[in-house]
């Protein structure tokens, strides 16, 4: 069984043929580079979110299968997620942090090891006044 509908070039619209290619474009668009330890913090900050995001809710959705959907319902089970995500989120930004500053020892030859621990309580300090779960701080905060 075929196609019945015809694709025609009047068909096609500008806004469909950017939707399309604009992973490739994205691909080819330059990197930012880091050239401060601002940037760097920014940078970790943003990594470690996306990490733990996926890393989180793929485990999850590969775990429960179909039934996915209807666990996000569930109050417990939210909460659960929460500090779940809380902690993933800070392991990956302890990992990432350290990781970091031991490349730029490694390539750039700066030896500022105890800058990973600075940035990490500086993102730390940032989340917390951005969302009020302070026991993630408190907790974490010895970890280090």
């Amino acid at each position: 069984m075929g196609i019945k509908y015809k694709l025609k070039l009047k068909d096609l619209k500008l806004e469909y043929l950017i939707d399309y290619f604009q992973p490739l474009l994205k691909f080819f668009k330059p990197k930012e580079k880091i050239n401060s330890y601002d940037d760097l913090r920014n940078f970790i900050q943003k990594k470690s979110a996306w990490i733990s995001q996926v890393t989180l809710y793929g485990y999850l959705k590969t775990r429960m299968g179909a039934k996915y959907v209807l666990m996000f319902e569930d109050e417990i089970f939210l909460g659960s997620i929460n500090k779940a995500k809380w902690n993933i989120y800070v392991v990956a930004l302890q990992d990432l942090c350290l990781y970091s500053v031991s490349y730029l020892k490694e390539f750039s030859q700066k030896h500022d090891t105890g800058k990973a621990k600075e940035i990490f309580l500086e993102i730390l300090i940032d989340e917390k006044k951005k969302s009020n779960a302070n026991r993630f701080n408190r907790k974490n905060k010895k970890r280090i």
